[in-house]
């Protein structure tokens, strides 16, 4: 059972198309709860499986924490995994229950595209949240 309602889901996920089309090397983007529940997505060319998406992404969030916690460094903001074939930027959406965005690049994306424009929705996907409430 989804913790938004259909409204606010669909909202979200017009975010996540937006940041998609705004930014082409974005091949997926992702709404998950810290527990690993995907809430929703949008994603173009590969379909990935959402749900075991949101499952790991929670466990990688859940890592950083422990990781910046025990280094001292404040909470985790964000966090970048570059592999041969892509990129996967986790982003912490300040908001209760606790939700990452996981957003997903070709290779030879520019970074601070993807950062800018990806930040730019986790302000948009708080709104939407904030005002729903």
């Amino acid at each position: 059972m989804s913790r938004f309602s259909a409204v606010v889901i669909k909202a979200i996920e017009q975010k996540l198309h937006a940041l998609l089309g705004v930014v082409p090397a974005i091949t997926g983007a992702f709404l998950a709860t810290d527990d690993g529940f995907e809430i929703t997505h949008a994603v173009s060319g590969r379909e990935a499986d959402p749900a075991r998406l949101a499952a790991m992404c929670s466990s990688m969030v859940a890592l950083s924490h422990a990781l910046v916690q025990e280094s001292e460094i404040g909470d985790p903001e964000n966090l970048l995994i570059e592999a041969a074939r892509g990129k996967i930027l986790l982003l912490a959406i300040a908001v209760e229950p606790r939700l990452s965005l996981a957003v997903i690049a070709k290779p030879n994306a520019t970074l601070g595209q993807v950062l800018v424009f990806s930040k730019q929705c986790v302000g948009q996907i708080q709104g939407v949240i904030e005002l729903s409430r």
